[in-house]
């Protein structure tokens, strides 16, 4: 059944939006229509009863309840790659069960973006997420947050933060498992296509980082974020 994500207001009034294209004239939707609504975390049944103004009116039936998130928040640093990877990312990331994305210019990124498509870019990608979201029957939106230069990030509010090291032989992910609990909030940062410099290094080293492998072969930019979230499913959900 299709869901859609809408605001307080929305939600409050009983009406939908934003997303009125396309339901009304992509799936061509009709009046008694059934529709899942989220807000707030949390999923209803709907029903459809009148579409008027370019707003589609809906009564709420009952509360669906699921179970169908991470019990661990995640974290992405996302080191911004070129072309379209980032999308892919993120909507792949979304279905995995990401909590935020946060991309970061780091420096060997071959893509530089001033502050106005930097925030066009957000847009674009909060987009994918929702998209995302919906497919995958997620409960919320995950949060892409600012693109900022990684020297510049904050990294507060995090139990546990890694990041993945090419050269890491020692620190394999599948050790921190044992510690991780439900309810952690973890960071992971993941480097740009050409990896991750020397000097990032030492910082992420001294923002209390730990790096990270996660396995015996070189991963691409947009595979490694992949496989982490793979990984987690595996270990918490599995």
């Amino acid at each position: 059944m299709q869901r859609y994500f809408i605001s307080e207001n929305e939600f409050t009034g009983s009406f939908i939006k934003t997303d009125f294209h396309h339901i009304k004239n992509v799936l061509r939707m009709k009046t008694d229509d059934d529709i899942i609504v989220c807000f707030n975390q949390k999923s209803f049944l709907c029903k459809i009863i009148e579409f008027t103004e370019q707003v589609v009116k809906f009564n709420k039936i009952e509360e669906i309840m699921s179970d169908n998130e991470l019990k661990i928040e995640v974290t992405l640093f996302v080191g911004f790659p070129k072309g379209d990877k980032l999308d892919l990312i993120c909507e792949k990331a979304t279905e995995l069960g990401v909590t935020k994305i946060k991309p970061v210019m780091m420096e060997r990124s071959i893509v530089k973006l001033d502050e106005r498509k930097r925030s066009e870019r957000v847009i674009r990608l909060k987009r994918i997420c929702k998209e995302a979201s919906e497919q995958a029957e997620r409960s919320f939106i995950p949060e892409v947050l600012a693109i900022e230069d990684l020297k510049k990030t904050l990294f507060n509010d995090y139990d546990y933060l890694f990041f993945c090291y090419e050269r890491e032989a020692k620190n394999n992910m599948k050790n921190y498992f044992k510690k991780i609990a439900n309810g952690s909030k973890i960071g992971v940062l993941f480097g740009p296509e050409g990896g991750i410099s020397n000097s990032e290094y030492v910082f992420l080293k001294n923002n209390k980082f730990q790096p990270i492998s996660l396995g015996k072969r070189i991963l691409r930019a947009e595979t490694a974020p992949l496989a982490f979230l793979s990984m987690l499913i595996y270990e918490y959900e599995l």
